[in-house]
């Protein structure tokens, strides 16, 4: 097994199974030799429930799935070519779409005897939404491996909203003062991602430290195991000896006793 199979096994079982599953892969990795490999699966994090959803429709259903992430395209093609009446009703079809996947997502997780509440599916949906909305959110979910929802927060043109050619430029300055504070904000952000980035790796690596030192006492507890039964069998072969021997010993003082 490699990583990629181990991720596809675990991403396709409910959100219960998947820590007991996932650290029984990384050991059975260890015992066969493929210690980075099993460091690997033990760092795969477990979905919730919402993205479970997606993850199983994005490999139970890819080609429902491609269908919805094909409006998307269509979409961004209508806004730029600001065409309205087509994006209204594009709007409409990736709604459907997406009430008939969360179907099919319940239907599918129903068939593995999960029953799946209104906040997983509400989750589901709004990653339908922005994977729609988002190439690389797109490219996300047909990985089917997300561990949590995705958001769109992107300012698109929605149904029912001004064509953008109906609406009034800003001016220069505004413009200028509001791209500093857009690079402002991603340059923040960028620091606080690779700071969260580095305190992960942190941790992770501390978290492998830990796997191996129990790794080491839990074979050091067999040895000790085997070697407390090893030497309780010693133990009961004593006894079994020093009761003999009293046994000889009562026998010999009898007879000594008739002689005198």
């Amino acid at each position: 097994m490699n990583l990629e199979q181990a991720a596809d096994e675990l991403y396709r079982i409910p959100p219960g199974q998947f820590t007991a599953r996932r650290d029984t892969l990384a050991k059975d990795a260890v015992r066969d030799g493929e210690r980075p490999l099993g460091e690997s699966i033990k760092r795969l994090r477990k979905p919730t429930a919402g993205a479970w959803l997606a993850n199983l429709l994005a490999r139970e259903r890819p080609r429902e799935v491609g269908s919805l992430l094909g409006l998307g395209a269509a979409m961004r093609d209508a806004q730029a070519k600001r065409a309205g009446d087509e994006l209204r009703r594009l709007a409409r079809e990736r709604q459907g779409a997406i009430a008939e996947l969360a179907a099919l997502a319940r239907a599918l997780a129903a068939g593995v005897g999960e029953r799946p509440g209104p906040s997983a599916v509400a989750e589901l949906q709004e990653t339908l939404e922005a994977a729609v909305a988002d190439p690389d959110m797109a490219a996300a979910l047909r990985a089917g491996a997300l561990t949590t929802g995705l958001k769109y927060s992107g300012l698109g043109l929605v149904e029912g909203a001004p064509s953008p050619k109906h609406t009034r430029p800003s001016s220069a300055s505004h413009s200028a003062s509001a791209h500093r504070t857009a690079e402002k904000e991603r340059s923040d952000a960028k620091r606080s991602a690779e700071h969260a980035a580095r305190a992960l790796q942190d941790r992770e690596r501390a978290l492998g430290r830990l796997n191996d030192e129990i790794v080491h006492l839990e074979r050091r507890l067999s040895e000790l195991r085997a070697e407390k039964r090893k030497v309780e069998g010693l133990v009961a072969d004593a006894r079994r000896s020093l009761d003999a021997a009293q046994r000889a010993l009562r026998k010999a003082d009898q007879a000594l006793e008739r002689l005198d």
